[in-house]
Formats: C-alpha cells, structure tokens, sequence
C-alpha cells in the first residue's frame, strides 16, 4: 500500500519531510499490589509532511482535498450535506427522497433516489468563490433501459435562465450521458457552451461518474472532463465556463422541474471546489468504501500500519520553485486525529 492515503487517493510526500507526534493522551493510574502502573486508554497523533512538487492544478486539488473542502450527500437516511445544509422548497414543496439499502460494492450505509422536483440546495453561500473550479462526483446504478424523458443528475445555476452560466448533466431518450457548462453572458443552450456527450455507460450496476471544470487550464490541461468508474470518457477546451459564485440554485436529481427527475439511486456525491486530477479520481474508485465527511477525511496507508484512521487535515504553507521548465509547488500540512 501507498505510504499515505487520504479518501483513498495516495498523496505524494516528500520521504525528506515527515513527523508524527502524540498530541494528546489520556490515561489512567491503578495501583496493583503496592506499585503504581499507567495504562494509556487512548491517543491522539498530529502528522505533518510536504508533498513533491506539484503543478498548480495537482496543488489546487490536494490542498482542497487536505482541507476537507467542499460536501457530500451520503444519503445515510438524511438528506442534510456532511457540513448541515438541507435542501430549500422546490416549487413549494419539499424534495421526495427515499432511502435503499442498496450501495456500491464495500459501502455502508444508505443510497437516496430523488423525484420529482429534486433537491435545491444553497451551496453557494461560503463555499465557492469567484473564477474557481468544480469537481462532481458521485455514484448511480441506473439500469440499460433508456429513460423516457431527458432525465437530469445535477442543475447548477443563478436561476436566471436554464441555459445560462450552468452546469449540468442529464441523459437522453437514447440513454447517452450529457455534461454542459455554460458563461454567465450565454444568449441560448448552444451560444457560449461547452457540450460532452458519451454512449450510454449504464447497465444496472453502481457507476462513479465524475464531472469537473477547470476555469484557467494551463498547457496540457482541458476545461470540461467527464469521466465514468475514473476513465476518462470526454474532455473539451472551451472559454465558456460558468461563474460558481453567483449559483443559488443546486439542484440534485433534477433540473427543478417535476417532469426530469433523475429517479435512481444516488450514493456520496460530492461537490468539490477544485478540479480533481485523474489521481485523486482513481484513488476514490478503487478505496472501495465511502469517503470522509467533510471536513473529516479517512488516512490510511504504512504510516497508520494500513488501518483507517479519521483526521482533520490543513496546509499550513505553499513553497513555490521552477522546475522542468514551469512553476511547481510544494505544500506542508498537517493531519490530526479526530473521532
């Protein structure tokens, strides 16, 4: 196993920079035939390390995945995300979510089905920010029959216009799977946005399907990605990205209309604030169980002898140095214990 893991993506330390110390300990003290003896009843561990250099991308997404960045809707009988939001009315009522026993492989817990409206959530408020990227990811087990109507799995916008500073993804009659985004200043569903479209991936089974946008892509990078179970599927370099920041409609499972419901089950969707590399989007599908709840994140690797360990992770500095020809970073942080 990797030396560190985090959500199950392996983060690249520098084997230079590392410690563990014991933060705090708690103990007890029994007295046994005259002679006192201590047992330690628990530990809490600190960790710091420095990652290798990285490329501004690859730092962006480890350093909002150390940071417990973003939420994630578990389904575990709530509907509230990791960090407490519940969804708000959707045309007056409240979303129609049922839960199932039915996860992914090696999950716990619960999956949630949407209807009707879906659920409308505001995200936006604290925890996105101008000109920055996105990552959705989830997990869904629709079946290979085609829906019958365009059913969608996300609706992000300013409500001002469907076709306007968005991103969604829906699939078709003919069962193909759809991921837009569009600018703020988008006159219609094709002036200023980016399309991807893939054959139909489903056939019964639980799928993580993984959408991300990269605002500034650098060279090598693109601005739309569209991936399924960590393959890339779909990619595309377009100008025409949305404005995160001013969304004040999120809505999970349809586009906010009662008639384009996503009505399948829906496990640990995750709304990220940074575009996840092919890294961490690898090392999410192969963990084989749910991730942390954010801000709490699962540690495992050697360095916790390959047990789960739940930590609370921060980048406490950013180091930058030329390399290879392009500006690299290097990020220290700090893992600590937490139940």
């Amino acid at each position: 196993m990797a030396f560190l893991r985090l959500n199950g993506v392996t983060i690249p330390v520098s084997a230079k920079r590392g410690s563990s110390r014991i933060q705090e300990q708690s103990a007890r003290t029994r007295s046994h035939a005259g002679d006192y003896r201590t047992n330690v009843i628990t530990e809490n561990r600190k960790y710091e390390f420095s990652t290798t250099p990285l490329t501004e991308m690859e730092a962006l997404a480890f350093e909002g995945l150390i940071n417990g960045d973003g939420d994630i809707l578990t389904f575990d009988d709530t509907i509230a995300t990791s960090k407490g939001i519940v969804p708000a009315l959707v045309l007056g009522v409240t979303a129609d979510v049922s839960f199932h026993s039915t996860v992914p492989t090696g999950f716990s817990g619960k999956s949630g089905r949407v209807d009707d409206e879906g659920e409308l959530y505001d995200l936006g408020i604290g925890s996105v920010k101008p000109n920055q990227d996105l990552t959705i990811n989830l997990w869904t087990n629709p079946s290979a029959t085609d829906p019958s109507y365009i059913a969608y799995l996300f609706n992000f916008s300013d409500g001002a216009a469907i076709y306007k500073n968005t991103a969604n993804a829906y699939r078709t009659t003919d069962g193909k799977l759809n991921f837009n985004v569009s600018a703020s200043d988008a006159s219609s569903d094709t002036n200023k946005t980016s399309h991807l479209e893939i054959a139909d991936p489903f056939d019964g089974n639980f799928k993580m399907l993984t959408f991300v946008v990269r605002r500034n892509a650098e060279s090598g990078e693109y601005n739309q990605y569209m991936y399924v179970n960590a393959a890339l599927q779909a990619f595309a370099t377009t100008a025409h990205t949305p404005t995160p920041s001013a969304w004040n409609e999120w809505c999970i499972g349809s586009d906010g209309t009662t008639a384009n419901e996503w009505a399948q089950m829906m496990d640990d969707f995750q709304i990220l604030p940074y575009a996840a590399t092919s890294a961490l989007i690898t090392g999410w599908y192969n963990f084989g169980q749910n991730v942390g709840l954010h801000p709490k994140l699962k540690m495992d690797g050697d360095v916790t002898r390959d047990s789960i360990v739940n930590v609370i992770g921060r980048v406490t500095e950013r180091k930058f140095l030329h390399a290879s020809g392009a500006t690299k970073q290097i990020l220290k942080f700090e893992l600590v214990e937490t139940a």
